[in-house]
């Protein structure tokens, strides 16, 4: 589950619509391989040749989704897109879309990756191994 996360003037990240209100990201699965082969050689002299494909079909699922509203938080503050939670009473509530159009980047506090999938699944990824026991 994901959160949607505001940044203030102070850099305290904060939960503006609750725990998991994003949903989920999609299901996360992949279909790995192991092939293996030994050959027998002189006494108890053995060598195995094995193929390890992880993500065999290259499935790129989504495991995160960029929670960051205001532009800023991941990387250098930017405090013109940043709210001030200095005269909010929390027990209250508070509009931080609001909040965030009334800052010096006005429109242009939102980031552009807010609600986009950012994180995936690693590809297609093999590995070769070449055994020899004695």
């Amino acid at each position: 589950m994901s959160t949607d996360i505001q940044m203030t003037t102070d850099q305290i990240p904060v939960f503006v619509n609750g725990r998991g209100d994003l949903g989920r990201t999609p299901a996360l699965n992949r279909t790995d391989l192991l092939v293996s082969h030994e050959f027998r050689g002189a006494g108890a002299q053995r060598i195995r040749f094995e193929l390890n494909i992880l993500n065999l079909f290259n499935q790129k699922t989504a495991t995160h989704i960029y929670n960051q509203v205001n532009r800023g938080p991941s990387g250098v503050p930017r405090q013109a897109s940043a709210i001030s939670m200095s005269g909010v009473d929390l027990r209250n509530g508070y509009d931080y879309n609001a909040m965030l159009r009334a800052t010096t980047d006005g429109a242009n506090a939102y980031d552009p990756r807010f609600l986009k999938e950012d994180l995936f699944n690693p590809g297609l990824q093999g590995q070769f191994s070449v055994k020899f026991i004695f």
